[in-house]
């Protein structure tokens, strides 16, 4: 009975110490996360994703944000409290699924997640990344206390969250077919069904074609993005030791319906041509779930495996904290937009009422801290929208150039070494940039990244 209070102890001191650092450390960031909360703006002012603006994703992200936008209003900084705290949901889940399999070292889920180079350093940023993995944690709890219909609609919320979570959801599938396991298939089915008809029915609807445009011909048709060495190389040299010990533990599991789940997400990020960084968060609750499913087995072997558990344990006392101390060190700074509402109190005073556009990174946050609505509706602005044809890069220049408008770029300006205004190319075309746009005001890059400067361009044919 004392082991098992001290273990509920260290979960919550693993989960209140995360979430006390986070709550402490609470900026603005640069990303993907600022088109999503003026999307859930433009949804509860009337707009439709896919049919009034475009959407790369599934739209499960957006309306899972849609109470927050009532309940936070123009305090736009609560929105950062979010992926911490659902990675702290998560968290507390790998600790209840290890503890129902009598795991005992289920109470180390928590820290070894949430204090992770990975999910410490992605949960700066909302991504939806979060959310998903939650979601995807979730549904493999609900299918370890026996809830096949649950299960199945929280893995439909998942991957309609982010679509790569969709081959883990393949291999779960994979696994009840061939394991003959029909009766949990068909309710599995049932509660896919459910999810599919309430999230993205509706949307299809109203939009057949522009859903399938974005979802499906914009994923395959997006140029090649970084280097794939470079990305498995950064998540090998931060989780080299969770790696090693999930790689030999999803051995020991691999008639597991999780082994299915996470080498088929393996699988995916391997052949797809364009994954991030941010991608492979998905990967680390396979790897706490297998890592510590591998100590406890070994634990009760023999003496020289209980041992080698004993090494393992110390080297885990010595990696997780230097790992979380690398990213609070050299990483939590990165990305941080701390001027936001000095840039926007300026937006707020320009002279004429001429909507924003910009990068995705900055042009939708500043327009809700200012005020000002988005051209047209271009929220994701992203180059890659641009570079799969989803949207088209000269048109959407031109009519901004048409019309007049505020382009909020970030950019590289370095004089010094010939770069003028570099970055931008990527959501405005150059050849319109050079006949109509003008410096009106520039302010600090505060992301300490390549970029140096935001700068409010006028862009007036």
């Amino acid at each position: 009975m004392t082991k098992k209070i001290w273990s509920y102890v260290f979960v919550g001191l693993s989960v209140s110490g995360f979430l006390l650092f986070k709550f402490s450390n609470l900026y603005f960031r640069f990303g993907d996360g600022n088109a999503y909360i003026y999307m859930a703006q433009a949804i509860l002012a009337g707009d439709m994703p896919y049919s009034d603006f475009f959407l790369a994703d599934p739209p499960f992200f957006l309306l899972f944000l849609l109470p927050f936008k009532l309940i936070f209003g123009n305090h736009l900084i609560w929105f950062q409290i979010l992926p911490a705290i659902l990675e702290s949901g998560t968290a507390i889940l790998l600790f209840l699924i290890l503890r129902n399999r009598s795991n005992k070292f289920a109470f180390l889920a928590p820290a070894i997640y949430l204090f992770s180079f990975t999910v410490a350093s992605t949960s700066d940023f909302l991504t939806g990344l979060q959310l998903a993995v939650f979601l995807m944690v979730t549904a493999i709890f609900a299918n370890e206390r026996r809830r096949p219909v649950i299960s199945g609609f929280l893995w439909t919320a998942s991957f309609l969250t982010k679509l790569y979570i969709l081959p883990a959801y393949l291999g779960f599938i994979i696994y009840l077919y061939l394991r003959g396991e029909r009766c949990d298939l068909k309710k599995i089915m049932i509660g896919m069904g459910i999810g599919l008809g309430l999230i993205m029915l509706p949307f299809f609807l109203a939009s057949p074609q522009k859903v399938f445009d974005y979802m499906v011909m914009h994923q395959f048709s997006r140029p090649k993005g970084l280097n794939k060495v470079d990305v498995f190389g950064f998540f090998l040299a931060r989780e080299w030791l969770l790696i090693t010990l999930g790689i030999v533990g999803a051995y020991f599991l691999r008639r597991s319906y999780l082994f299915y789940s996470w080498i088929l997400t393996l699988a995916f990020f391997i052949f797809f041509k364009d994954i991030y960084y941010l991608y492979l968060g998905s990967l680390m609750p396979y790897l706490v779930l297998f890592s510590l499913i591998l100590i406890d087995k070994f634990w009760s072997l023999v003496n020289w495996t209980r041992n080698l558990v004993k090494v393992v344990l110390v080297l885990l006392i010595i990696f997780v904290p230097h790992a979380f101390v690398g990213y609070a060190k050299d990483f939590s700074t990165r990305g941080r937009f701390t001027n936001l509402y000095e840039i926007g109190d300026y937006v707020r005073t320009l002279p004429d009422a001429l909507p924003l556009y910009g990068s995705h990174e900055v042009a939708p946050l500043i327009a809700l801290a200012s005020g000002r609505e988005l051209f047209g509706n271009f929220i994701d602005t992203n180059a890659q929208a641009f570079g799969s044809g989803a949207q088209d890069l000269s048109a959407v220049s031109g009519a901004l150039a048409e019309a007049g408008g505020y382009m909020v770029g970030r950019v590289s300006h370095y004089p010094e070494f010939g770069i003028f205004d570099g970055g931008y190319g990527g959501y405005f075309s150059e050849e319109i940039f050079q006949k109509y746009c003008q410096r009106v005001k520039e302010f600090a890059d505060t992301g300490n990244e390549i970029s140096n400067q935001i700068v409010i361009y006028r862009c007036k044919k």
